[in-house]
């Protein structure tokens, strides 16, 4: 204790005093003021009844008190310092200390609320649950079924109008440029070129003349100048136009005719044999052509108006061809026009003109043992490939492999019959999506296409992901997430994407695109709507530029499964195949044919017996703040556990101090009114 200091303001003398008037030693009676303090700081202070001084004196007695006893080493050494100049230094030494344990305590706190999380990998060597595999034709409906349906027949006249519209404004007159490209159509038989007469418009040019037919109108009343062009019945594709009157042309005896109607004429080669030809010829650029005398060339223009290939104006319009030149983008239009026109019709119409199960899959095996193909496989409609065709679908009952390879995976002998697919399918062949048996398949976004013609193998490898919930990540934890657009599969972010986008066409439009599920009493867009589609498409073209303005709250799951897939892929069937494929009846090397053209051999199977689990955790927990927090008092304070409560039971005590004083000075208050009132 600093002697230095006037005692009176610290201690009761009264109480001194009678305190050492019981001590009878020699001591007692030193004048020397150090003596007399350190008599006082031995044996009095410690005997000092807190309880008998007065409310400030009591506080500062206790702050005092836990100065000289606390186990925090500062606190103590700044209690006990022997002079001012002690007192300074500890005092700017705990400050400091102070200072740094706070930066670092907010240091510590901010990577706790960071959230930071760990990824752990655990790899399984255990059997895999096999999942669902959905297969497709990627042909949706058969073309015998629907090419009768009035809603189907203005889709394809739509389409083949903008195909010869477009097949026109690209040709080019030169028959180098076209004889090499057409003998392919041929080779392939997909070309059947005859002479027509058309009205068109011509314009000529440096290297020749170009002319581009229009194939509606006559020229007797549209005042069009009249050419002779070559026609691809097959496809309706203009191949190339001349012009002239019918007196230009000459009749002459031609050979080595191309697929595109371009010929030779015979007296060129005087010296060869050749078995000639009839053909037209004009002298404007030496061009024959195809022609036989026992009929006159067609009139374009009566072709289409007999069959009935031209659309009325809002058809067109809401088909969407206007300008298209892009034969690509016209077929990728058609298709897009074909899912708003099959919407309309019932789901068991539609379901009626895909194709049939028994139709699609002709063999099936798992784990080397036969299927059940009614039973394993179950129907799901999608609006861009029809029926397709789900296995694995039963969610209670847990499918398997014994061993890795094809030879224990699922097998699957598949006929998507080509000679029915319509003329906006593209490819021929199956579409394979493999998922999770509660998740929606969405093969038109993760399907893989597997060609007819060759055994396909599909190599999985399966991930299991573990997020972690709020606050480490926004990930969904249920079932079905919020505004999920169906009930019946499990959440994912492909699904809830789709359902933001269709909430907004519906929102803004009036009605949904088909390709999307709608909501409650929603209904589609109608195919031959011009301002509905033409809605559709503006508000998809602006939600694919501002992806951020969409609003799309779409988290990640929390619990999901990732399959990664190898492919591989071998000619089918092998000429030594020398058995019966699926229905085939006929001598097996027909049957490879057939199959090579319509078959497809498919192959799924886990290439190895292990599979990953990944599992997130936190990086930076309760346990590791608690622990850095105590290091850090530790190291900046001295302060311990126990220091801390010695802190709490100090704050207790002063508030208890407080407390009972002002009771104390209420029930005094009170007394007083009481007497005054009585008397």
């Amino acid at each position: 204790m600093d002697c230095s200091m006037s005692l009176a303001t610290d201690l009761d003398f009264d109480y001194v005093t009678s305190n050492f008037s019981k001590y009878n030693v020699a001591e007692s009676f030193y004048v020397d003021e150090s003596v007399q303090c350190n008599l006082i700081v031995e044996n009095v202070v410690p005997k000092i009844n807190p309880k008998t001084l007065t409310y400030k004196r009591r506080i500062l007695w206790h702050l005092k008190q836990f100065c000289y006893k606390t186990s925090s080493h500062g606190i103590l050494m700044l209690g006990t310092a022997p002079n001012s100049s002690y007192r300074y230094i500890w005092t700017t030494l705990l400050i400091v200390s102070l200072s740094m344990f706070l930066l670092q305590t907010i240091s510590v706190i901010a990577k706790y609320h960071r959230n930071e999380k760990i990824t752990n990998i655990e790899l399984i060597f255990d059997t895999a649950p096999f999942p669902a595999i959905t297969i497709c034709n990627l042909n949706p409906y058969m073309q015998s079924e629907i090419e009768y349906i009035d809603v189907i027949k203005r889709v394809f006249n739509a389409f083949n109008d903008a195909m010869i519209e477009a097949s026109t404004k690209n040709s080019r007159a030169p028959a180098s440029d076209t004889e090499e490209s057409d003998d392919t159509f041929d080779r392939n038989g997909k070309y059947e070129a005859v002479t027509v007469w058309s009205s068109c418009n011509c314009r000529h040019q440096k290297n020749g003349i170009d002319c581009f037919p229009n194939v509606d109108k006559d020229p007797s009343i549209d005042n069009g100048q009249l050419c002779l062009c070559a026609f691809d019945i097959a496809t309706l594709k203009i191949r190339f136009c001349y012009p002239n009157v019918r007196d230009d042309w000459q009749l002459e005896t031609c050979t080595n005719c191309t697929a595109s109607g371009f010929c030779d004429v015979v007296e060129n080669y005087p010296d060869t044999e050749f078995d000639g030809q009839e053909c037209l010829c004009q002298n404007y650029d030496n061009i024959c052509i195809k022609y036989n005398s026992e009929y006159d060339p067609m009139e374009l223009w009566q072709f289409f108006t007999e069959n009935n290939l031209t659309s009325d104006a809002n058809i067109i319009e809401a088909m969407g061809f206007q300008n298209m030149r892009d034969e690509v983008a016209i077929v990728t239009r058609a298709r897009e026009n074909m899912i708003f026109a099959m919407a309309e019709l019932p789901k068991q119409d539609q379901a009626m003109f895909s194709t049939g199960k028994r139709q699609l899959i002709h063999k099936c095996s798992f784990n080397g043992v036969e299927c059940n193909i009614e039973r394993d496989f179950k129907l799901v409609q999608d609006p861009t490939y029809g029926n397709c065709y789900t296995f694995n679908h039963n969610r209670t009952e847990n499918k398997t492999t014994i061993r890795a390879g094809p030879m224990y995976g699922l097998r699957m002998l598949l006929y998507v019959n080509a000679t029915e697919y319509l003329p906006i399918t593209e490819a021929v062949g199956i579409k394979l999506t493999i998922h999770d048996k509660d998740e929606y398949p969405f093969p038109d976004t993760f399907g893989y296409n597997a060609p007819t013609g060759y055994i396909s193998s599909f190599g999985m490898r399966m991930s299991k992901v573990a997020r972690l919930p709020e606050p480490f990540s926004d990930c969904v934890n249920d079932d079905s997430g919020e505004d999920y657009l169906s009930e019946i599969f499990r959440y994912s972010t492909e699904g809830c994407y789709r359902n933001c986008i269709q909430k907004r066409l519906i929102q803004e439009c009036g009605c949904g695109d088909p390709r999307y599920p709608v909501h409650h009493n929603e209904s589609h867009c109608k195919a031959f709507d011009p301002i509905a589609r033409k809605c559709l498409q503006e508000q998809t073209e602006e939600l694919s530029k501002q992806h951020e303005g969409l609003h799309c709250r779409c988290q990640q799951p929390c619990s999901q499964s990732i399959f990664t897939v190898s492919y591989s892929a071998g000619i089918w069937p092998s000429e030594a195949l020398n058995i019966t494929l699926g229905d085939c009846v006929e001598e097996p090397e027909i049957c490879n044919e057939k199959y090579q053209e319509n078959g497809a051999m498919i192959e799924v199977f886990y290439e190895a017996l292990n599979y990953e689990i990944m599992t997130e955790s936190e990086a930076y927990g309760l346990v590791k703040l608690l622990s850095d927090f105590g290091g850090q008092l530790g190291l900046w304070s001295g302060i311990s556990f126990i220091t801390c409560c010695e802190f709490v039971f100090l704050v207790l005590e002063v508030l208890q101090i407080v407390f009972n004083h002002f009771i104390t000075r209420y029930r005094q208050k009170h007394f007083k009114h009481s007497d005054f009132m009585y008397y």
